[in-house]
C-alpha cells in the first residue's frame, strides 16, 4: 500500500473511536451499486472476448471501503441505539483495471486502486494470482449466496487491503458462467436502484407540492396540483420526457452514483436525498407554472408593501435587478410569479352514483 489512511487522520477525529457498525442505508445502497458496476464490467469483458478459452480466475473487486468520516456529516454517523463510537461510512474504490478482473490460472498481476470519499484519499496495490486448479464446477457454498461477493475486502475502519490474494480459477465454461451471472445480477441491481428511487421520489413530490402550494397561495394551504398532475411529475422524474433522448432525472442521478468521484465530499445517502428533493421541487414548480424566481419576486412585493412603496411591474423589476444584478428578469416572469393558479377542485363519485347516471361507453 502506498499510503496508510490511518496516519492521515486529523487529531479532532481521533477523540471518538470508530464503532464496528456500518451506516445501514449506505450499506444497502453501496452493495447494490457494487453489483451494477460488476455487471457492467462483466458485459465489457464478454464483449472483448466472447469466449474464455483457458482456465481463469474471475476476480470481482471490492468497490467500497468503510471508515469514520474525516469531514462533517452532521449526525449521520451517530448510532441511534445508544452505543458508543461512530458509524462507518463508505469510501469509493476505483480500480485502474476495472471492477472485474480476469486472471489466467497460474498467473498473477498487480492491481492498482485509488480510494476517495467522506474526507479520505489513498492509493494501494494488491497482487492477485489465479490458483491454476481450473475447477470444473462453480457449485460451491460461495456461489450459492444470494448475491456474488467480492474476492477480498478492506478491513473496516483502517481501510487496509491485503498485499496478496489468491483467487480460484475455473474451467473456461465455468468462468464464462460466472461472468453471465455477474451481468444478470448487475441488471437486477440496476432495477432495484430505480425502484428504491421511485419510492423516494413519491415522498419528495408530495412534500414539495405542499411547500410550493403554501408559497404560491400565501399560506392558505390550497393545493395547486391534482393527483393526475402529481403523477405526471413522478413519471417525468422516474421515466423522463418522451422523445428527449436524455433519460430521466433519476437514471441520470444513478449513473452519476457509479462514477468514482461523485462521493468525494458527500456520502451517498445525502447525495441521493438532496438530488431527488431538488429535482422534485423543480418539476413541481414547472408543472404548476411557477417560475424559478417566483419566491424572490413575491418577497420583493412584500418588502415594497412594508415600506409603503408602489409594487407595480416596473418597481418590482427594478428592485429585483438591484438585488440580483446578473438576473435577466422579464415582465412575463413577474406576472407569472404574481398570478396564482386556480385551486384544484377534486370530486369523488361512488359506484352507486355512477350507476344512477348511465353513460355510453365507447372502446
Amino acid at each position: 500500500m502506498t499510503a496508510d489512511p490511518a496516519t492521515m487522520t486529523p487529531t479532532r477525529y481521533r477523540e471518538q473511536a470508530p464503532g464496528s457498525s456500518r451506516h445501514s442505508w449506505n450499506d444497502t445502497f453501496t452493495t447494490t451499486v457494487q453489483s451494477v458496476l460488476w455487471g457492467r464490467a462483466a458485459d465489457a469483458l464478454r464483449a472483448e472476448q466472447a469466449r474464455v478459452s483457458t482456465p481463469h480466475a474471475v476476480v470481482a473487486l471490492p468497490q467500497w471501503g468503510w471508515a469514520v468520516a474525516r469531514m462533517s456529516v452532521g449526525r449521520k454517523d451517530m448510532p441511534t441505539d445508544g452505543s458508543t463510537g461512530r458509524l462507518l461510512l463508505p469510501v469509493r474504490l476505483s480500480w485502474t483495471e476495472g471492477s472485474v478482473a480476469l486472471i489466467a490460472g497460474g498467473a498473477s498481476t498487480t492491481l492498482s486502486v485509488v480510494g476517495a470519499g467522506v474526507g479520505h484519499k489513498f492509493s494501494a496495490q494488491v497482487k492477485v494470482s489465479g490458483d491454476g486448479q481450473g475447477l470444473l464446477s462453480v457449485l460451491s457454498s460461495r456461489l450459492s449466496t444470494t448475491r456474488w461477493e467480492p474476492a477480498f475486502s478492506l478491513t473496516d475502519s483502517s481501510l487496509r487491503l491485503p498485499e496478496a490474494v489468491t483467487a480460484p480459477s475455473y474451467a473456461p465454461r465455468c468462468a464464462t458462467s460466472i461472468l453471465d451471472r455477474l451481468s444478470r445480477e448487475g441488471r437486477e441491481a440496476w432495477w432495484s436502484l430505480i425502484e428504491h428511487a421511485e419510492r423516494m421520489v413519491s415522498d419528495d413530490v408530495s412534500r414539495k407540492h405542499t411547500k410550493v402550494s403554501l408559497d404560491v397561495s400565501g399560506g392558505t394551504e390550497t393545493m395547486i396540483l391534482d393527483q393526475i398532475a402529481l403523477d405526471t411529475v413522478r413519471d417525468r422524474l422516474v421515466l423522463g420526457d418522451q422523445g428527449s433522448g436524455r433519460g430521466s432525472r433519476v437514471t441520470r442521478m444513478l449513473e452519476r452514483c457509479l462514477e468514482p468521484l461523485t462521493f468525494l465530499r458527500v456520502d451517498p445517502m445525502r447525495y441521493v436525498q438532496t438530488t431527488l428533493a431538488r429535482d422534485a421541487y423543480d418539476l413541481v414548480r414547472a408543472q404548476a407554472g411557477e417560475p424559478q424566481v417566483g419566491t424572490r419576486v413575491r418577497q420583493i412585493v412584500a418588502d415594497l408593501a412594508e415600506q409603503g412603496e408602489d409594487a407595480d411591474l416596473d418597481a418590482i423589476t427594478a428592485e429585483f435587478r438591484r438585488r440580483h444584478p446578473s438576473s435577466k428578469l422579464t415582465r412575463a416572469q413577474v406576472v407569472a410569479s404574481l398570478t396564482r393558479p386556480e385551486p384544484v377542485d377534486l370530486n369523488a363519485f361512488s359506484f352507486e352514483e355512477c350507476r344512477e347516471t348511465p353513460t355510453e361507453v365507447r372502446w
